[in-house]
């Protein structure tokens, strides 16, 4: 059968820059890098993960698709950290996954996930994240008149839980797990699922979180 090879961009947002990636997708779960470049941020374009000049913002983001002759392609998107973006580790010893049962109190201000993480001394473990409903409605305004599909608008933690997931790895010593020492545990190498041309140094982080936003 033949297979058509899917194009995907991958960008990462924080107040300091942009990170772009265009891959095309191959067989078993692999990606092939086209293009990846950075785009340093001098002029408060976003500040907290709030966007203040989305004309500018929306410049950048456009320059990137048309050097690379983009069209119709979808786009996964994540954010850095912001006091926009809640995250905590809740323990129970039950199996739970839903809001009521972990005690999450409700704030209809953002939208909540919850990821398990595994099971250890009896409890088990979760990594809850509350994205605010604003800047989801921003970035999703913000790419609306791009020739994409917006597939994902997440953060980085759950895009590589979700690679960790993926490649099965497990982890360890949970009782130790903080939001603040999250990225300790977070780090997974998911290198050996990107072709790389020989030209580009690409940040690792970056691969690892647009892996667990693609697959």
């Amino acid at each position: 059968m033949f297979f058509k090879s899917p194009e995907l961009v991958g960008i990462a947002i924080d107040d300091n820059c942009i990170e772009f990636g265009y891959f095309k997708k191959l067989r078993n779960n692999a990606f092939k890098l086209i293009n990846y470049k950075i785009q340093n941020l001098y002029k408060l374009e976003i500040y907290d993960s709030i966007i203040f000049n989305p004309t500018l913002l929306y410049s950048y983001i456009q320059f990137f698709f048309e050097e690379n002759k983009i069209n119709k392609t979808n786009v996964y998107l994540y954010l850095s950290k912001s006091k926009k973006i809640k995250d905590f580790i809740i323990t129970s010893p039950n199996l739970d996954n839903n809001r009521e049962d972990l005690k999450i109190e409700e704030d209809g201000a953002f939208i909540w996930q919850i990821n398990y993480l595994g099971f250890e001394d009896n409890l088990n473990y979760y990594y809850v994240t509350g994205i605010a409903q604003e800047i989801l409605f921003q970035y999703k305004t913000l790419c609306f008149q791009l020739p994409c599909t917006l597939k994902t608008i997440t953060t980085k933690n759950l895009a590589i839980i979700n690679a960790k997931k993926n490649l099965a790895i497990n982890y360890s010593n949970l009782k130790d797990l903080t939001p603040e020492n999250l990225h300790h545990y977070l780090y997974v190498s998911s290198k050996d699922k990107f072709i790389l041309p020989h030209s580009h140094e690409v940040n690792e982080n970056f691969l690892s979180s647009c892996f667990g936003m693609f697959i």
